[in-house]
């Protein structure tokens, strides 16, 4: 167990540094070594497919990663824990469509993860407001593109200062015209 923990904070890392490729090897040896260890429905292996699940769409393997997104939403929606686990899952979801050039399975799962978040204001309603304004802009509904770009911008830039990547994407969505 300690060194399937130190593993995956190593993965982590690797994916803060941009080494996507190396953090998917390493999650996937974490991923089956805890199935092996704890069965593939133990709580225990949740947070291990989760980030398994996000390496795998780090390096564009978007098929495999929704596979295990949707596998995880599953689990949670069967034991009625339809929250915070569930949002962060949809919202990764919602941003594996949009990578993988599926915008309307996109705003279908991050519509569903706005309506689980309770909370005004946090960084999971700037962050699925963001993935939902990448998808209308890829889906060409400029009005929605920008309607959500404003609602993520006033939470992205705080948390995440103006130099961000994603706040200035949000910044160029503002500026179009509907």
């Amino acid at each position: 167990e300690n060194k399937i923990v130190l593993m995956e904070n190593k993965a982590t890392c690797y994916r803060m540094l941009g080494r996507f490729q190396e953090a998917e090897k390493i999650m996937q040896y974490c991923y089956e070594e805890k199935i092996n260890l704890y069965g593939k429905n133990s709580l225990h292996v949740e947070a291990t497919q989760g980030e398994y699940a996000t390496a795998l769409l780090k390096v564009g393997k978007y098929e495999e990663a929704a596979a295990l997104y949707i596998d995880l939403i599953n689990k949670l929606e069967a034991r009625d824990y339809a929250t915070n686990g569930c949002f962060l899952y949809l919202n990764n979801l919602g941003n594996c469509y949009n990578a993988w050039g599926k915008p309307e399975e996109a705003v279908k799962v991050l519509l569903k993860a706005l309506s689980l978040d309770s909370t005004s204001g946090t960084l999971g309603l700037g962050e699925g407001n963001y993935n939902l304004s990448v998808a209308y802009y890829k889906l060409g509904d400029i009005e929605k593109c920008i309607d959500r770009a404003r609602v993520s911008l006033g939470i992205l830039e705080q948390a995440y200062g103006p130099d961000n990547a994603k706040v200035m994407q949000l910044k160029e969505y503002t500026k179009l015209e509907a």
